[in-house]
């Protein structure tokens, strides 16, 4: 049978680096949902394309009125424009350029280059308004919030309210392909909702983030092989794994690139540490006698069901345990209702799922 293909997308992965792609079947590329996040612990840009704070080109109502009609496109003619850094606004008195009071609208125009392809597909728009806002990347509009439809002129207003101080990003991966090398635009109308209100804010940045990406099939949970294929459809690289365990990865470590194993303890993003196994471990731990109710004196046993030979550890305080947990040696005698938890370990490392088991002292149904 043909196997199934899948080509990476764009993206940049340093020296040393990692890059995780998730076998769903889902053929996408879509962002983290934490990225999106604005916050103290914000993930910064991977490639910022126009930075907080740099110089636009912006024009506002004047007596001598320049046609707007266009103003979003590459070739756009804004010599006209004035120039000033963002962020756009008034009122608040925290605006790098400061508008006039009663301002309504404000267009904005960014000239950016790209001397190469972006080596990710998601682009994020983040911008941190009052009240409303459309953008355009080279005369497409890709965002917008409170804005009207059409593209907006100095007579615009926005449709509501909001209070800006706080920024929200717009993933704009579905438009990445406007974006050419050489010359682009980013055009924003920064909208009031009337000349009476008493402040005004547009700030904006464009940039790029790691991205997450599904491939468009999913690993045989039975076995079979996965192949790396270089662009002129020659072999890279290939593996023929084993059926997977959950909580097992099957990789090389750093210091062996040859030498495939399995690691107990999986780093998806990270470096393959920890000793390897040279097959999946399969453990299966049981309690006896089942839990439930049981008599004061009377024991209890762990049993395992493994293909390598492990280690039982367990807790009775209904903590899961670790490497450092009590070692299960002996039938283990009941002398207090218990909450126990056991699993099977290799070194400090989990190899099976955490088995919960509850005794109840002096309890009959």
């Amino acid at each position: 049978n043909a196997p199934d293909k899948w080509a990476f997308p764009n993206n940049r992965i340093p020296a040393g680096g990692y890059h995780l792609v998730w076998m769903s079947g889902l053929d996408r590329v879509s962002l983290a949902p934490q990225a999106l996040r604005t916050s103290a612990a914000t993930i910064p840009f991977e490639t910022i394309l126009i930075k907080p704070g740099a110089d636009w080109r912006y024009l506002l109502r004047s007596r001598n009125r320049q046609s707007t009609i266009g103003w979003t496109a590459v070739g756009f003619d804004d010599s006209a424009f004035a120039v000033g850094p963002a962020g756009f606004g008034y009122g608040d008195e925290d605006d790098a350029t400061e508008l006039p009071f009663g301002t309504t609208a404000v267009l904005i125009r960014r000239e950016f280059t790209l001397k190469e392809p972006l080596m990710s597909e998601s682009l994020v728009l983040q911008v941190d308004y009052d009240d409303g806002f459309a953008a355009y990347l080279n005369g497409t509009r890709v965002a917008a919030v409170n804005a009207p439809a059409g593209e907006p002129n100095l007579d615009s207003v926005a449709r509501e309210g909001r209070e800006a101080g706080f920024a929200e990003r717009f993933d704009l991966s579905a438009h990445a392909g406007l974006l050419r090398q050489g010359k682009n635009v980013l055009a924003v109308a920064g909208l009031n909702t009337h000349r009476e209100s008493s402040d005004m804010s547009l700030r904006i940045a464009l940039g790029v983030l790691p991205s997450v990406c599904h491939a468009n099939f999913r690993l045989k949970k039975e076995g079979g092989r996965l192949y790396l294929v270089a662009p002129d459809g020659s072999i890279t690289d290939q593996v023929e794994y084993e059926q997977q365990m959950a909580d097992q990865s099957l990789g090389r470590p750093s210091t062996a690139p040859a030498l495939w194993g399995y690691f107990l303890t999986p780093s998806p993003g990270s470096a393959n540490v920890g000793p390897q196994q040279p097959k999946p471990v399969k453990s299966l731990v049981s309690f006896f006698p089942e839990p439930g109710a049981i008599k004061q004196g009377d024991e209890v046993r762990i049993k395992d069901k493994s293909s390598a030979a492990v280690d039982i550890r367990f807790t009775n305080d209904g903590s899961d345990p670790d490497g450092s947990s009590r070692l299960y040696r002996e039938p283990i005698e009941i002398v207090d209702t218990s909450l126990f938890r056991a699993a099977a370990f290799i070194g400090d490392e989990r190899a099976s799922p955490v088995v919960p088991g509850t005794y109840l002292v002096g309890r009959r149904p």
